[in-house]
């Protein structure tokens, strides 16, 4: 049986009646409390979107269908655990509006009743500028003129609001760095990691301490190479980072952060059902 419910943080007094030709045969009764707007939250970034929801022990979010609102058409469909409170979906196209159209079910087991409402949320992932790569929050931009590093330093800054030389804090942002750097022929690019404010101990372009467990390689001496670049691995796949000469000219790799994009919820009625 479909209702169309407005939202009313009071809920709604429900009677369900059994009935023959006319005869009631038994009537019950429940308070049935819709899922407020509060309870669904997504957080979303150029290809992500982080989605989670707070719900009462009796109700379970069993499953979530994606819609892209410019090609009106779905782009995933996931069924989840009950034990879930979030779910990320990942691989989104930057800059896109979607629709993430929920299912709440809702157990009344004095009642042995099962309530079913579908509600929906709208959120637009963030765009990186044109010709950089996105990734989570993070936009990237490799550089191939040759610059110094503090030239190229300062020609991040020109590029966009808060770009600066890469930082690669995690092993996941060194592999995707890794893999488009790849397809180029490019042997030595310029990070933000360097140690000229203290001889051994790199920072990265925000002032926080190397943290990548992997060993940086270098064969230089180590009071002359303060900048630190990405180094293609002559005998394997990837790169890695290595201490360099900071007046040498290399390429480089410029790095951003969108702001987080606050989510909109577009419903203004729940429409429930009852099995």
């Amino acid at each position: 049986m479909p209702l169309r419910l407005v939202e009313n943080p009071t809920g709604y007094n429900i009677s369900l009646t059994a009935s023959i030709n006319d005869t009631t045969l038994e009537r019950k009764y429940f308070l049935f409390i819709p899922v407020s707007v509060s309870s669904l939250n997504v957080h979303s970034t150029a290809t992500t979107a982080l989605l989670v929801w707070k719900l009462h022990k009796e109700q379970t979010l069993s499953s979530l269908s994606l819609y892209d609102t410019h090609t009106q058409s779905v782009s995933h469909i996931f069924n989840l655990n009950a034990s879930e409170s979030q779910y990320t979906v990942k691989g989104l196209q930057p800059g896109t509006r979607f629709k993430a159209k929920v299912l709440v079910t809702t157990f009344l087991k004095h009642l042995d009743v099962t309530l079913k409402q579908r509600l929906s949320v709208a959120f637009e992932t963030a765009q990186c500028p044109t010709g950089w790569l996105a990734r989570g929050r993070s936009c990237y931009s490799v550089r191939r003129t040759g610059l110094t590093w503090t030239d190229a330093r300062h020609g991040c800054r020109g590029l966009a609001a808060e770009s600066h030389l890469v930082d690669l804090k995690a092993v996941e942002d060194l592999h995707f760095i890794s893999s488009h750097l790849l397809k180029t022929n490019l042997l030595l690019l310029w990070t933000g990691l360097n140690d000229q404010q203290e001889e051994g101990h790199p920072l990265w372009s925000d002032g926080s301490a190397y943290n990548l467990t992997s060993s940086v390689m270098s064969l230089l001496p180590d009071n002359q190479t303060d900048c630190f670049a990405l180094q293609k691995d002559a005998t394997g796949p990837g790169y890695f980072l290595t201490p360099f000469f900071c007046r040498i000219p290399l390429p480089f790799v410029c790095h951003f952060q969108t702001p987080p994009v606050p989510e909109t919820f577009s419903f203004a009625t729940h429409a429930a059902s009852l099995e």
